[in-house]
């Protein structure tokens, strides 16, 4: 969605009007002040951080919310996956578990999807530790988030309005299969996936993209909760073998760890997690491995070279 900043400015007061109706009465521009702040892209939305200075007690108090704006050229289904963002968040928002979740405060259906004003959370993202070399700490702290993601939908129970995949490994070992089909150099490939087609069996709510960009390391010192998890549009019942597997980014050095899998499995199973075990997590990463050889052959934009996702496989494979 491309909007003015006027347009943008007038769709935040709405949804803030609907949270705090005192705000229809009070004009934003005498007693409140209104910030717009953008925050980055992603690949279906912009989001922008709302600073609202109230200043009619004479305390100045400053308000902060984060705003989902969709973009017009995301890809195809993003809206709806937004859609069940919201239905998560407002799920995960009413069960106590030990790590946050934005709650969702208001949304506004928009020509390209829905228009989410949500929690905004202060504190440094998990990524940047990885920028001072500290990918063993990412590594524990992933499984053990990762624990606490997959136990915690035991709390929830099943919600079936959320996407259910029960024969994840089945779909996943099909569809890559379908990728290597009349492929030379897939060929270990396919005789590798053959040989690990397998999954944990179980199945548990897992976040879909739990890479350290997701990740928040609060600053609220009031709050008992260390972390905050953001972005769970992928989110979905699965197998927590392939969450795992999408932490790791497919990599056979995840986090730039030796071991690292290992690492993060250790993590994972301490901090109360199922008994997944190293070969069901390496499944799936030869399964994304071929999805991604796929895109980087078919995209018109891909995100790494047909050799590079060459190079990936050929790793994996002989970790």
């Amino acid at each position: 969605m491309t909007l003015s900043r006027a347009s943008l400015r007038q769709t935040a007061i709405r949804l803030l009007e609907t949270l705090e109706p005192a705000l229809a009465e009070a004009p934003l521009d005498a007693e409140h002040a209104l910030a717009l702040r953008p925050c980055g892209d992603g690949l279906s939305r912009s989001f922008y951080r709302l600073d609202l200075l109230d200043s009619s007690s004479g305390s100045g108090r400053l308000r902060c919310y984060g705003l989902w704006l969709p973009r017009r050229d995301a890809p195809c289904g993003a809206a709806d996956r937004l859609r069940q963002e919201v239905k998560i968040l407002n799920l995960l928002s009413a069960h106590d578990l030990p790590f946050a979740t934005p709650r969702v405060l208001a949304v506004e259906e928009g020509p390209d999807g829905p228009i989410v004003l949500r929690e905004y959370f202060a504190g440094s993202v998990l990524a940047d530790a990885l920028e001072s070399a500290a990918g063993a700490d990412v590594c524990r702290t992933v499984g053990r988030l990762a624990a606490e993601v997959h136990r915690g939908s035991e709390s929830i129970g099943a919600d079936a309005e959320i996407e259910r995949k029960e024969r994840s490994e089945e779909m996943a070992w099909n569809r890559a299969r379908a990728r290597c089909a009349g492929r030379k150099e897939l060929r270990d490939l396919e005789t590798k996936l053959d040989m690990l087609r397998f999954g944990t069996g179980r199945i548990a709510l897992l976040h879909g993209d739990l890479l350290p960009q997701n990740i928040l390391r609060l600053d609220d010192e009031r709050s008992s909760k260390r972390f905050a998890l953001i972005d769970w549009e992928y989110s979905r019942y699965g197998d927590p073998a392939y969450d795992l597997a999408i932490a790791t980014r497919a990599e056979d050095r995840p986090f730039g760890v030796d071991d690292g899998l290992d690492l993060l499995l250790e993590n994972y199973r301490s901090a109360g997690g199922f008994p997944v075990e190293r070969d069901a997590v390496r499944f799936y990463q030869l399964c994304l491995a071929a999805e991604w050889f796929h895109h980087a052959r078919e995209s018109e934009d891909p995100s790494e070279s047909e050799a590079e996702a060459i190079e990936r496989i050929r790793r994996l494979i002989d970790a």
